[in-house]
């Protein structure tokens, strides 16, 4: 499901590229008090009865480094929980899986993780800008639309990374819980990692590894318990905050969780500059992602 696409690409191609899950051990069992969060306009848990009362609100998912060989296999537990969430995909993988990315767009969204995974802050101007719009073109080709939202691998930027990016019509999404999937914990730890979360909340996972698949299911089980929805990330004008860093303040993005469906505005349209997204966000100031 799409919203309104808002990037025109350059008419330039881009080139082609040639176990079981670990134990879980101890869940937690009880969740915490209720957070004093806003309640999202709900229209509903998608497929779970009466549409009155079903959310208490939003809860963003967040897939990194797709598409990947099990990418089906985490669509199959979406889709299954009727769960959405926002795929973050590399250019050069899209190529090799061009179906899975396809049952992504039907399913949430995609976003541009760049086209092969480059500390994007030490290169030049035209290759970030490449980068970014290889994928954005193959985006395009696939599904139908480009990327209006953008997150840096390794979550490193710089004026040069926000100038290609805004030029592309993208703004940063970033997150602010992590599940720390990619760091070879186990299920539980994960599950544990995003146990707090709230409406509004935008998490961090990654596609490839059978312990974020294993932990998947009881994570939806537990925001359904909590009335939470999941949505996908559509930009915003309003910052939301992603971590603290001693040298640079707050780090934030330009991103909220909405229902999916929900029409976007287009980021020229949100009066941002890239200044306000470069702003604290580079080596120093990056929080570990990949």
């Amino acid at each position: 499901m799409r919203r309104i696409a808002t990037v025109v690409l350059a008419a330039a191609t881009w080139g082609g590229i040639g176990a079981g899950a670990a134990a879980y051990g101890a869940v937690p069992t009880q969740s915490p008090s209720p957070a004093a969060t806003p309640s999202a306009s709900a229209d509903g848990w998608p497929g779970s009865g009466s549409p009155a009362n079903r959310c208490s609100g939003y809860v963003g998912l967040t897939f990194d480094d797709g598409p990947t060989q099990l990418t089906p296999q985490l669509l199959s537990i979406l889709r299954f929980n009727d769960a959405t969430a926002t795929f973050f995909d590399v250019g050069a993988n899209m190529q090799q899986y061009p179906g899975s990315v396809r049952e992504e767009a039907r399913l949430g969204e995609i976003g541009n993780h760049s086209y092969d995974h480059p500390y994007l802050d030490e290169l030049s101007f035209t290759d970030i800008f490449n980068e970014l719009l290889g994928t954005n073109q193959i985006t395009q080709q696939l599904v139908g639309y480009a990327p209006d939202l953008f997150r840096p691998p390794y979550d490193r930027i710089d004026s040069d990374v926000t100038a290609a990016q805004y030029s592309l019509g993208m703004v940063t999404a970033l997150w602010n819980i992590d599940s720390g999937d990619y760091d070879g914990i186990s299920p539980a730890e994960i599950l544990r990692n995003v146990w707090s979360a709230r409406a509004g909340d935008v998490i961090l996972f990654h596609d490839g590894l059978r312990s974020t698949l294993a932990a998947l299911p009881l994570i939806l089980a537990h925001f359904k318990s909590e009335r939470l929805c999941t949505g996908v990330l559509v930009p915003s004008a309003t910052p939301h905050f992603a971590w603290p860093t001693e040298s640079f303040g707050n780090v934030v993005f330009y991103a909220q969780v909405a229902p999916i469906g929900t029409p976007a505005p287009t980021v020229a349209s949100l009066n941002l500059t890239p200044q306000q997204e470069s702003t604290g966000v580079g080596p120093d100031a990056a929080a570990g992602g990949d």
